[in-house]
C-alpha cells in the first residue's frame, strides 16, 4: 500500500508499505499482529511509526517545514482508558492515510489529515468517550448524538471549528466499506447545524487582520534598522554562538568527568535522577570565561552593546529580536506565506535587469497552490538580502552542530532530519545543554508579539480607527485581540494581508486579485513563464 499523500521530494515514488491485512486482523482479532502492522517507513525503509503505538509520527510523510507537532503525528493518548474507541479511532487515521484521504480522490498533505483527526475528530472522539459510548457506530444512536451536540455547544466553539468537526464525520462515512464498523450520520444540513451550535459571536471567520500603516511604520521600520545595524557585524555575531557554545562545552565535559568518576554523586536525588537545574548551574560555574565577558569583547566598537551590563539573559532576548527582525523582512517585504519563508536559504536572493530595469526576487518552494512541493520566486525588497545572511550568520553555530550530530549518526532518518534541519534559516536554542530546533510557527507567533511589546509598537485610537477600516470582515478579531493601550497583535499571516493592503492602496493590482490565495501573479515573479 502507498500513503494517499504529496509525499517529499527526497521519498521515492517507489516507497511502499509492506502490510498485512488490517480488516483480516481486526476481524481474527489478532491484536499482536496488527499492533506490529507498519503505520510509516521512512525513505530509508526504516519503520518510524506501528499500529501498536498510540501516537503516530509521520514526520516522513510531511511535504513542508516548519509544522507544529500534532500536524505531523495522530495523537491516540486521550483514548488509552477506552481500548474499543482507540482501536477504531486508529482504524480511521489508518483509512485516511491509505485507503481514502481526500474526498474528491485527490492527493492531499499529511497536515490536513492530521488536522482533521487531532483536531476536528476528536471532539467527537471525547464526547463519545465522556458519555460511556464504546463504539463509533454508537453516533447513529438519536440520544448519543442528542449528547454529542450538546458537548459541542457548551463548549462555545466556533462555526468554523464545528464545521470541521462535522467534515471529519464525513470522512469517516466515506470510509464505510472498509471499516469493521458503520456511521451512518443524520441527513441534515451541517452548515446550518454547525451554525446553530456555535457561540452567536464566533459564526464569522476571524481573519488575519492587515495592519495599520502608523504600525507598519513602526514595525517594519524598526526591523529594517534593526537589520541594517546588524548586518555589517554578522561574522562576529556568528564567532560569538561558537564561542558560547565553546565555553560551555568545556564546562560541561568538566561536570559530565566528575560525574562519570562518581566525584559528584551528590547531583542525583535518592532515586537516581540528576538535577539538572544544579547541573547547569554547576557547568556554569565550570566554564573558563563569563558570558558577559565573551559577549562584550566579540560586541564591543559595534554599537550593538546596550548601556547597561550584559548577561546570557539579555544575549537571548536581544538575538531572538534581531532574528525576528529578519524574518518580517523576508515576509513583509515579499508576500510570502509562512511555510514559505521556511523555504528560504542560502541562495534565496537573486537580482535581475530587465529592459535596463533592477529586479529583486527570492527563490523558495510553495505548498499551498502545488502539487506537493513546486520552486517559485517572488518579488521583493534589497533589505530582503540583508536579511537572509544575517540570518545565516545567527543560525551558523547551531547548525553546525546539527551537521556535526548527522556525521555521527548511525541511523539514516535522523541524519536526514538534523541535516533538513541544519538546512533552515530559522533555528534556536534556548539552551545550550539542548540541541538547536527549528522554530515552529505557532512560536513564531509568540516572537512575533514580543517583537511588537518590545518596540512599542502601542495602539492607539487612529491606528484602532485605519484597522476597522482596513479590515471590514474581520469577524469580530479586531475585538478580540485588538486592545487600546496594547501591543499590536503581532502574527505570521498579517504581511500576506498587509501586502494586500499596499498593493491595491497603491494601484499594484485589484483587490480580487490581491486578496486571492489563487491568484498570485502580482506577488510573484514566476521565472517559469
Amino acid at each position: 500500500m502507498k500513503p494517499l499523500l504529496h509525499l517529499p521530494i527526497e521519498t521515492p515514488s517507489s516507497l511502499n508499505l509492506y502490510t498485512q491485512d488490517v480488516e483480516r486482523l481486526v476481524k481474527e482479532r489478532n491484536w499482536d499482529k496488527l499492533n506490529q502492522v507498519p503505520v510509516c517507513i521512512d525513505q530509508h525503509q526504516i519503520l518510524r511509526a506501528h499500529f501498536g503505538q498510540n501516537r503516530w509520527d509521520c514526520s516522513p510523510y510531511a511535504s513542508d517545514k516548519g509544522s507544529d507537532k500534532n500536524q505531523r503525528e495522530f495523537d491516540f493518548s486521550y483514548l488509552v482508558d477506552s481500548p474499543n474507541l482507540l482501536l477504531e479511532a486508529k482504524l480511521i487515521a489508518y483509512g485516511w492515510l491509505y485507503e481514502q484521504g481526500h474526498c474528491f480522490g485527490q492527493k492531499c498533505k499529511l497536515s490536513t489529515l492530521t488536522s482533521r483527526f487531532n483536531i476536528g475528530l476528536k471532539r467527537a472522539l471525547v464526547s463519545l468517550k465522556n458519555n460511556g459510548a464504546n463504539s463509533f457506530s454508537e453516533l447513529n444512536n438519536h440520544d448519543i448524538w442528542q449528547k454529542f451536540e450538546i458537548d459541542l455547544q457548551n463548549e462555545s466553539l466556533s462555526k468554523r471549528t464545528l464545521e470541521l468537526a462535522f467534515t471529519a464525520l464525513q470522512a469517516v462515512e466515506r470510509l464505510n466499506p472498509w471499516l469493521p464498523f458503520q456511521l451512518t450520520l443524520p441527513s441534515i444540513n451541517y452548515r446550518q447545524l454547525a451554525k446553530k451550535l456555535a457561540d452567536q459571536e464566533k459564526l464569522e471567520h476571524k481573519q488575519s487582520l492587515a495592519i495599520p500603516q502608523a504600525l507598519v511604520n513602526v514595525l517594519y521600520g524598526q526591523a529594517v534598522s534593526y537589520v541594517e545595524k546588524a548586518w555589517p557585524h554578522r561574522e562576529k555575531l556568528a564567532q560569538l554562538e561558537r564561542d558560547l557554545q565553546s565555553n560551555y562545552d568545556i564546562g560541561r565535559a568538566a561536570v559530565d568527568y566528575k560525574l562519570a568518576i562518581g566525584r559528584w554523586k551528590w547531583l542525583y536525588d535518592v532515586e537516581g535522577r540528576l538535577n539538572s537545574k544544579k547541573y547547569v548551574e554547576e557547568i556554569n560555574k565550570a566554564t573558563p570565561r563569563s558570558q558577559s565577558e565573551i559577549i562584550t569583547q566579540h560586541l564591543r566598537g559595534t554599537g550593538l552593546l546596550p548601556n547597561h551590563n550584559v548577561d546570557g539573559n539579555w544575549l537571548f532576548t536581544w538575538r531572538a529580536n534581531l532574528q525576528a527582525a529578519c524574518f518580517i523582512c523576508c515576509g513583509a517585504f515579499s508576500g510570502m506565506r509562512v511555510s514559505e519563508l521556511f523555504e528560504l536559504h542560502e541562495d534565496s536572493f537573486r537580482t535581475y535587469t530587465i529592459n535596463g530595469q533592477l529586479f529583486h526576487s527570492v527563490s523558495a518552494a510553495t505548498h499551498k497552490l502545488a502539487a506537493g512541493r513546486k520552486k517559485e520566486e517572488w518579488l521583493t525588497s534589497p533589505i530582503v538580502e540583508k536579511a537572509i545572511s544575517l540570518a545565516i550568520s545567527l543560525s551558523a553555530c547551531a547548525r553546525e552542530q546539527l551537521v556535526k550530530l548527522a556525521a555521527h549518526s548511525n541511523d539514516p532518518g535522523q541524519v536526514d532530519k538534523l541535516m533538513e534541519t541544519s538546512s533552515n534559516l530559522w533555528l534556536s536554542q534556548a539552551q545550550r545543554k539542548n540541541l538547536p530546533i527549528l522554530i515552529s510557527r505557532a512560536k513564531w507567533n509568540d516572537r512575533l508579539k514580543n517583537f511588537a511589546k518590545s518596540i512599542g509598537a502601542i495602539v492607539d485610537e487612529k491606528a484602532l480607527s485605519e484597522c476597522r477600516q482596513l479590515n471590514p470582515r474581520n469577524g469580530g478579531a479586531i475585538e478580540d485581540k485588538v486592545k487600546l493601550g496594547e501591543p499590536w497583535p503581532f502574527l505570521t499571516h498579517q504581511f500576506r494581508r498587509t501586502f494586500a493592503c499596499f498593493a491595491v492602496r497603491n494601484g499594484l493590482g485589484h483587490p480580487i486579485s490581491a486578496y486571492s490565495d489563487e491568484v498570485e501573479h502580482l506577488f510573484r515573479l514566476n521565472m517559469n513563464t
